[in-house]
């Protein structure tokens, strides 16, 4: 039984660095070494989904001009220490919808960053902070589908609602009809009463006259 938890856990350690590689990216005109992650979604939820994140976390980028730059950040995950953090996304198509690169810096401070030759743990616990970014990607993306969706669902209770108020005006309108048809019956056949009146009356005269 514990052969096949340690099996377990290896299968899942390798799952959760599958597609997770160090790289060099360009910061503030010189090349540092990052951590690559791709993710299945767009740029823009990709960084919403790191602002969201870092900030439950209790942080805001310093900088948010071709990275997100976080100063003197504590993330047990990654170590015991403060450390500065750069989140660069690069979507890989021309299309704002199609996948995205996120690119991971940690530097101990003063351009210090971790390297994936460096000997203590930090290339490994960076590496596993990175595997968070696909669960923030798809809550992130979840999130906007939920919003759109329900932007699709109050338009067609708006819609449905529009077509009630149209419905009951026209509803008023035909019990109107329906009355000026009755009110225009009762109105013909007094008429016509009125025009056999007249119509008698007009025979009398015309007897009246003499030859």
């Amino acid at each position: 039984m514990r052969s096949l938890c340690l099996s377990l856990v290896a299968i899942l350690s390798s799952f959760i660095s599958f597609g997770q590689y160090f790289t060099d990216i360009e910061w503030q005109k010189q090349k540092i070494p990052a951590v690559q992650t791709p993710v299945p979604y767009s740029q823009t939820i990709a960084e919403d989904a790191i602002k969201l994140e870092m900030g439950k976390l209790g942080y805001t980028p310093t900088s948010e001009k071709g990275g997100l730059f976080y100063k003197s950040v504590k993330i047990a995950e990654i170590g015991p220490d403060a450390y500065d953090i750069l989140f660069k996304v690069q979507r890989k198509g021309r299309r704002e919808s199609e996948s995205a690169d996120i690119y991971l810096s940690v530097s101990r401070g003063n351009n210090n960053y971790v390297q994936p030759n460096d000997t203590d743990s930090l290339p490994a616990t960076v590496k596993r902070f990175s595997a968070r970014f696909g669960p923030w990607t798809e809550a992130q993306a979840l999130e906007v589908e939920i919003k759109g969706q329900d932007e699709k669902v109050k338009s067609a209770q708006k819609k449905l609602q529009s077509l009630t108020d149209e419905g009951i005006q026209l509803e008023k309108k035909l019990q109107k009809l329906q009355q000026d048809i009755i009110d225009n019956k009762q109105s013909v056949d007094k008429q016509r009463s009125e025009v056999d009146i007249q119509a008698k009356a007009l025979e009398a005269l015309m007897k009246k006259r003499k030859n």
